[in-house]
């Protein structure tokens, strides 16, 4: 029997030249393990370096690609003993840059005089033009093409140890090697109606593009293909789930749930009602919910939550309530606990840091069905962990658990109810798309009471202003965040970035305020000691990176300062804003950017400051 060739794209990724056993645990990092894998590693922008210019037309403070030849190269050392390569360029028409490189002995053995050179980095002033670590290629007549100079050049996503220049060559070679092994996987009448690039050629143009309109293209296709399969996937799960039946129903009254809604200090909206009764429905059909809720920041989806979830308690049943970080699992547990012990649920705690003679306690309480609602974190998906009668698992800010860590948790009952919050505004179109196995609720009506958060957008020259006017503000016991951005490629600088700022306003600014730091990097302990801090009021100014998106609720906090919004997406600047304006006081999100961003970033900007709908920004 002749047997059928074998498909190299399903080799170890091992045996893609340039690759080999340290680069090999580098890329099973970022999940790719086989040859074929490697095509699917999308760049996450690209920077256009196609066009060459002049030396002597290149701007200071701008990015540039020139093209020239070495007069002169030298490695020394510098005055602090500090090992600096340098190369003098020179183009056709007379203009000189030099090229500056730091730490880089290898470039004595490649930088020779007389070589041509293209280069791309920042053009700056010192002793005349210079570049500080360029990109750069060697032109020799051999050069078949260009990858990290001359060309709209892809930037992919990094893991610690890797560097872009050895990664993009990778991927290039792959490319080279093996993209004709790569099989269409849509059928081609469907590519045809919807006019699609077809699979190699969209992988070509999104590694190697030509123009940005190629790059589109191509992203559509690769898109297209993600979300039909996607689609195809959700309906036979959606239709599976119709089939299930549940053994877990409730009683008609609803007394804890009505004892509940007494004691709340506000009336439910009607958008709140009508979701509790969609929810009471659910639980009445004989089939097990799958239900999204979803709500803008503040629109009270908690309260719902609790509701449903006395309707299952009062029933016989347990709930667990997992939230994605510790602090918001405290944050719901310290918000509901008096309020359910007063009505009779029982309720606990279980995050990471509980004492182990406590944790114990705990699951030997779940076990025996002596705990009602459980407030936690991924902690509840271990194996540890067993219920009696789980009857409704509660998932708050979903899109921050995979897909086996929800399953996880549903396991530890019998086809109990599901239902996830987000308060991540989703399009109609793109939640059908996203979350096509669930039924979606939406709370669009805020409690009455909320005050107005008002937002500005403003620059550098008006900091001294903003700082005068937190000072006045903090002396009215009111509480201030300062966010700043923590991006994945220059997370050290940023993180030093935040912590420079938190020293310079704790010794310069505000010396008697209390400014604290909180920020992804520091253990559970500390993050939770800043925190309770910032809740007695000890730490007034919190100089904070996107750990606090998602989970503070601190009614005494009303003025958000969001440093370099332009790195920010609309729904992260939305949840931030959506920390402060919680209590009855007016608020403030103010947004300081530099003086030049793009023109997507800020129309970003325009769009945050007009509006706090989060439908309407979604």
């Amino acid at each position: 029997m002749e047997q059928k060739d074998k498909n190299p794209l399903n080799d170890p990724v091992k045996y893609l030249k340039g690759v080999g056993p340290y680069w090999e645990k580098l890329l099973k990092k970022l999940d790719i393990t086989e040859i074929g894998d490697i095509f699917f590693h999308i760049p996450r922008l690209y920077v256009d370096r196609s066009t060459i210019l002049k030396i002597d037309d290149t701007k200071i403070g701008e990015n540039a690609t020139i093209l020239g030849e070495i007069i002169s190269f030298e490695s020394r050392r510098s005055r602090r003993r500090m090992e600096m390569q340098t190369a003098l360029v020179r183009d056709d028409s007379g203009g000189i840059i030099i090229l500056q490189w730091f730490k880089q002995p290898y470039l004595k053995k490649i930088l020779k005089k007389g070589h041509t050179i293209m280069a791309s980095g920042e053009v700056t002033l010192y002793k005349g033009k210079q570049m500080v670590h360029p990109d750069f290629e060697i032109m020799g007549e051999e050069e078949s093409r260009r990858l990290h100079t001359g060309r709209i050049v892809p930037i992919y996503p990094l893991t610690e140890g890797m560097f872009q220049k050895r990664l993009r060559k990778i991927i290039d070679n792959g490319i080279t090697l093996y993209l004709d092994y790569l099989e269409e996987t849509l059928p081609p009448w469907l590519t045809e109606e919807e006019n699609l690039l077809a699979i190699k050629e969209a992988i070509y143009k999104i590694h190697r593009p030509d123009t940005f309109e190629e790059i589109s293209q191509a992203k559509t296709r690769l898109i297209f293909e993600e979300l039909f399969y996607l689609e195809i996937l959700l309906a036979l799960r959606k239709k599976r789930l119709k089939i299930q039946k549940s053994n877990i129903t409730i009683k008609e009254q609803g007394e804890l749930a009505r004892k509940f809604s007494e004691i709340l200090d506000f009336k439910l909206t009607n958008d709140q009602k009508k979701v509790v009764k969609e929810i009471r429905d659910d639980f009445l059909s004989g089939m097990p919910m799958h239900r999204m809720l979803q709500g803008d920041v503040g629109s009270g989806k908690t309260v719902v939550s609790i509701i449903a979830s006395l309707l299952i308690i009062e029933s016989g049943y347990q709930v667990a309530l997992m939230a994605p970080t510790e602090i918001l699992a405290e944050q719901h547990y310290l918000n509901l606990r008096n309020t359910l012990d007063t009505i009779g649920a029982r309720n606990a705690l279980l995050i990471g840091n509980v004492k182990p003679r406590e944790k114990k306690a705990i699951y030997d309480a779940l076990a025996h069905g002596e705990i009602d609602l459980i407030f936690g974190t991924h902690a509840l998906i271990e194996d540890v962990v067993q219920f009696k009668n789980l009857g409704l698992v509660i998932i708050d800010e979903q899109h921050r658990f995979g897909v086996l860590q929800r399953a996880k948790l549903l396991e530890k009952g019998e086809t109990p109810h599901f239902l996830v919050m987000t308060a991540t505004p989703i399009p109609r179109t793109l939640s059908m798309t996203l979350y096509g196995d669930l039924d979606i609720s939406t709370i669009r009506q805020m409690p009455p009471g909320r005050k107005e958060i008002v937002t500005r957008w403003t620059g550098e020259k008006n900091r001294k202003k903003l700082y005068d006017f937190i000072g006045e503000k903090i002396q009215e016991g009111e509480q201030c965040f300062i966010i700043y951005p923590l991006v994945e490629e220059s997370e050290k600088m940023d993180l030093k970035a935040a912590t420079e700022m938190y020293h310079h306003l704790k010794e310069s600014v505000f010396k008697t305020e209390g400014v604290g730091l909180l920020h992804g990097r520091m253990k559970t302990e500390e993050k939770e000691a800043v925190m309770k801090a910032f809740r007695k009021k000890e730490i007034m100014l919190l100089v904070a990176t996107t750990v606090i998106e998602v989970g503070i609720d601190m009614p005494e906090a009303t003025i958000m300062v969001i440093e370099h919004p332009e790195r920010f997406g609309l729904a992260q600047l939305h949840q931030m804003r959506g920390r402060v304006g919680r209590g009855k006081k007016k608020s403030y999100c103010i947004l300081l950017s530099p003086g030049r961003i793009s023109d997507e970033a800020r129309e970003r900007l325009k769009t945050i400051q007009s509006t706090r709908d989060g439908f309407k920004i979604a």
